[in-house]
């Protein structure tokens, strides 16, 4: 069944916000970002650099439009996709995450649309094994209680 935009609008704020709470709770200290046409979704300060999220939710599948391919090359950017196993109104099911460096964007699938648009997709199947949930390469790295 395909999502209408007021679906696609929650199930994408949710995402965001469960993100911001993940990386809150390991302690990065992470911002969202707010706005209709924002460039990125999370901004996480550690050290003196800048770190920059977009979060895509989802079940098994999770587009992106094109301007996905601006970030390829940069090192500080990361796409965290969201899964919540087909059941999103289901808050006793906790979703899984896959982090990825866009630098590693190499697997979007590109198709056409009845109306002639290009779409991208990535796959579940396509990042489930390779990528972790891992938050802590958010968080600043602590020697003797002091923040390096």
């Amino acid at each position: 069944m395909k999502k209408n935009r007021k679906d696609a609008q929650r199930t994408g704020f949710a995402s965001e916000l469960y993100v911001l709470s993940l990386l809150q709770r390991v302690g990065a200290n992470a911002f969202m970002s707010f706005g209709n046409t924002k460039k990125v979704d999370i901004i996480v300060q550690k050290g003196s650099e800048a770190l920059t999220i977009d979060v895509k939710g989802g079940s098994n599948s999770f587009p992106l439009n094109k301007k996905y391919k601006e970030n390829l090359k940069d090192k500080n950017h990361y796409y965290i996709f969201v899964d919540y196993k087909g059941k999103f109104e289901d808050i006793t099911v906790i979703p899984d995450i896959y982090i990825v460096p866009s630098v590693e964007m190499n697997f979007v699938r590109e198709y056409d649309t009845k109306a002639s648009n290009h779409r991208f997709n990535v796959l579940k199947n396509d990042i489930k094994e390779k990528f972790t949930n891992d938050l802590s390469i958010f968080v600043e790295e602590k020697t003797n209680g002091l923040v390096q």
